[in-house]
């Protein structure tokens, strides 16, 4: 591959991601490995002068040169705002680095933040994917009724909600009884396999953390398989007393910046000096399996475990199965690129690792609780929160 056929794409709607993909021809993707909608392509080649700035599709797309071997640049779209960080080598990588973009947050029209996204500190890195704040805003209107599919992800999550009603979840957004689950205001979402479907009828203020495999135990006290497939309040496992006092640090900090750090400083004294890490079989599995390039038996052979071995230690660090860790991972590659409109489902099953169209349809449909043209339909402003 050529060096200029490597770019730069990002989400150009409310996406926080600046993902390193890599290119078939620069204007068309051969495979994005994380969820974005629409895209701001940008060669290579704007990364060999030290300083420059382009506007594509209405985004402001500026290099601030490079220190250290790394460069920094920001993207501007309206109200939204990103700040990367990155080392240039890491584009021939055909998988996201999240550690590469440092912030973003979205605008209110007074210019106050109402979505703020930022990576943790060095040493929370190996544990927490990302940390968010986010507030509704002041033109967000209750409506009743209203529900959300929210498709997996494969990890875990951990929320504090501020304000609004406590976390409800229904079995179905068809379900014309209403009954749903309570489940609180300190949160802790297990890995799952498949979507749910939540209350969002009145807007909410929160801040949570995106947790990486084998982030459970050094943080909850518990394996990530005790806590799969389900959303469990958090005073159960950190304790009444504890949760209360981290939401009264959280509800202190009156701004996303503040809540940001509060939860930075949770994280890191739920830490404390335990050892954490994946064992490198798993970790490589997770890599192999996450690009699609390998298959189950192939990363059970390669891990020197029994078949039934690795599959423990898998569950044990993630929460699923092998096969169900990869499944979600596939339905990344399919949502990323389904945002773009010009691809038809049948060249995205092949892109994405699917024997056929009917495949993709049938594995979306199980995964997300919709068929992928209804999805496509619904145009979600994030790829993995369907309104319905």
């Amino acid at each position: 591959m050529n060096q200029h056929d490597q770019v730069l794409a990002w989400g150009a709607s409310t996406h926080q991601h600046l993902i390193p993909v890599e290119a078939r021809q620069i204007a068309c993707f051969k495979q994005l490995v994380d969820f974005g909608l629409g895209a701001l392509i940008k060669s290579r080649r704007a990364l060999e002068q030290p300083s420059c700035e382009n506007t594509m599709s209405g985004v402001n797309f500026k290099f601030c040169g490079q220190s250290d071997g790394m460069f920094t640049c920001h993207c501007v779209l309206a109200k939204h705002a990103l700040q990367v960080r990155f080392f240039p080598h890491r584009l021939a990588r055909s998988c996201v680095d999240h550690n590469a973009w440092m912030r973003h947050q979205v605008l209110s029209a007074s210019g106050q933040p109402v979505h703020l996204t930022r990576v943790p500190s060095p040493l929370l890195r190996p544990i927490v994917q990302q940390m968010w704040a986010s507030a509704p805003g002041s033109t967000r209107p209750a409506i009743p009724n209203a529900r959300e599919h929210v498709l997996p992800t494969g990890c875990m999550h951990l929320v504090f909600r501020l304000s609004g009603p406590p976390l409800r979840l229904f079995t179905s957004a068809d379900d014309g009884r209403g009954s749903h689950q309570t489940i609180g205001y300190a949160i802790v979402g297990g890995a799952r396999s498949s979507f749910y479907v939540r209350d969002v009828a009145e807007p909410t203020s929160s801040v949570g953390a995106l947790l990486r495999p084998g982030a459970a135990l050094a943080l909850l006290g518990a394996p990530e398989d005790a806590l799969a497939g389900c959303h469990t309040p958090l005073e159960l496992l950190w304790g009444r007393p504890r949760t209360g006092m981290a939401l009264e640090r959280l509800h202190a900090a009156k701004e996303l910046v503040g809540q940001l750090g509060v939860l930075e400083s949770l994280l890191t004294e739920a830490l404390g000096s335990r050892m954490h890490g994946l064992q490198p079989a798993i970790a490589w599995a997770l890599e192999a399996l996450a690009r699609g390039d390998a298959g189950i038996g192939e990363v059970a052979a390669r891990s020197g475990y029994s078949h039934r071995r690795f599959i423990a230690l898998f569950r044990g660090a993630t929460g699923l199965t092998p096969k169900a860790w990869a499944r979600v991972k596939r339905l990344d590659r399919v949502l990323a690129l389904a945002g773009d409109p010009t691809l038809g489902w049948a060249e995205i099953a092949a892109h994405a690792g699917f024997s056929d169209q009917a495949h993709l349809t049938r594995e979306f449909g199980e995964l997300a609780g919709l068929p992928p043209q209804a999805w496509r339909r619904a145009a979600p402003v994030s790829a993995r929160h369907v309104p319905r």
